[in-house]
């Protein structure tokens, strides 16, 4: 290799380096978030994490350099990374949630949003696998129906039935769940 190809090519990969440092650092957490929400447990949405940005730094050159296509791309992956993994473990390990909350000054504050995430996550851990992701992506993080339908696959009328579905059965859980608690009061 010619010096100057050598150093295009050294350069280049640098840059490469430097644009995964960048997509961690700005996308990390949501990717972790995003897991978590659609039921990976705590103790191994870091690994998942990880492998995500590993198909990330081998496609690093495939990804638009957007902060949206960047964000459905790696939301994309962590899907795709998770629905590997298998689910059945994942649901059991729910029930020991244990979710990482933002700095409140109230202790008080602080157990109640963490009794109601405890409540979210496992109601969210009680729906359908197939309709689970779609309200997640589209109610937690903002997604539109159009990309979720790119993002696994599906037909936008598919996706929109699904979130229905998962908002009606959401819904009804979360219902069920205040009367049993009005019920224990």
């Amino acid at each position: 290799m010619a010096p100057d190809e050598s150093e295009r090519s050294s350069a280049l990969e640098e840059a490469r380096r430097a644009r995964l440092r960048q997509l961690i650092a700005d996308h990390f957490n949501a990717v972790w978030k995003f897991l978590r929400r659609i039921g990976i447990p705590e103790q191994l949405a870091e690994d998942v994490s990880q492998e995500v940005f590993l198909v990330a730094a081998r496609r690093v050159d495939d990804i638009k350099a957007e902060q949206t296509s960047e964000r459905s791309f790696l939301l994309a992956t962590a899907y795709r990374v998770s629905r590997e993994l298998g689910r059945k473990a994942h649901r059991e390990a729910l029930r020991d949630v244990d979710t990482e909350l933002a700095a409140m000054p109230n202790p008080e504050e602080q157990l109640d949003e963490k009794r109601a995430c405890e409540v979210v996550y496992r109601l969210l851990s009680e729906l359908d696998e197939d309709v689970r992701a779609i309200f997640v992506m589209y109610e937690m993080d903002g997604m539109t129906m159009n990309e979720i339908a790119k993002l696994i696959g599906l037909p936008i009328g598919t996706v929109g039935s699904r979130l229905r579905r998962a908002r009606e059965d959401f819904k009804a859980r979360y219902e069920r769940h205040l009367k049993r608690l009005k019920e224990t009061r």
